[in-house]
């Protein structure tokens, strides 16, 4: 985290030195704008290169990460227990491609930029309710003890009030799309989690209904 914080203030304290920040300010692509002026016309063509790598690289680690995440909830029995199958190389296909299909599903829903703004709101909503988690169980005294149930506590709701503000700027179709989502794990989650006679509820079974004539 300091390394990457520290990369962020160099790159930042690089571009105000080639560019007045007034520039900046008035850019709607200031990465871009700068490295024009150090390249020249080859900026474009470098940037478009970055830009596909970078998206590449964001989209595969997110895809791997989904999967796994899919395969050890479905381990715990959370969700389907089918999600949790490996291959022969002891790797969740079946996670891999239910997340890829839902994935290449999303695409069709609208622009490129509503798709980006809900992958926003759904990442930001895990964040915050893994640290809301933490907090719950630092709070109940599930965690450390005494200055380090203090720092956990106050990172992680710091983190929850940090994923809340920036969740209000994703707009309000992903924060409508990102609730219903939530809402449908929750339930789902709940139904697998219930006994099986509950999840059967109304639904007698013939040998039940010949005993008790």
């Amino acid at each position: 985290m300091i390394g990457s914080t520290a990369i962020y203030v160099l790159v930042a304290v690089s571009v105000v030195a080639l560019v007045p920040w007034r520039e900046l300010a008035a850019s709607p692509a200031p990465l871009a704008l700068v490295a024009g002026r150090v390249l020249g016309p080859r900026a474009d063509t470098a940037l478009s290169v970055i830009a596909l790598a970078a998206t590449a690289n964001t989209v595969l680690l997110l895809l791997v990460a989904s999967a796994r995440s899919v395969y050890g909830m479905a381990s715990a029995g959370v969700l389907p227990r089918a999600l949790g199958r490996v291959g022969r190389r002891a790797t969740p296909w079946v996670a891999t491609v239910a997340v890829l299909s839902i994935t290449a599903a999303l695409l069709f829903v609208g622009s490129l930029a509503e798709v980006a703004a809900l992958t926003d709101g759904a990442v930001l909503a895990s964040f915050a309710l893994v640290n809301a988690s933490l907090t719950w169980l630092t709070w109940r005294g599930r965690t450390g003890r005494g200055r380090a149930r203090a720092v956990e506590f106050a990172v992680s709701s710091a983190a929850v009030i940090l994923c809340g503000a920036l969740l209000l700027h994703v707009g309000a179709w992903s924060l409508g799309a990102v609730a219903g989502l939530g809402a449908t794990g929750i339930l789902l989650g709940w139904w697998l989690a219930a006994p099986a006679p509950a999840r059967g509820a109304g639904t007698a079974d013939p040998g039940t209904r010949t005993a008790r004539r």
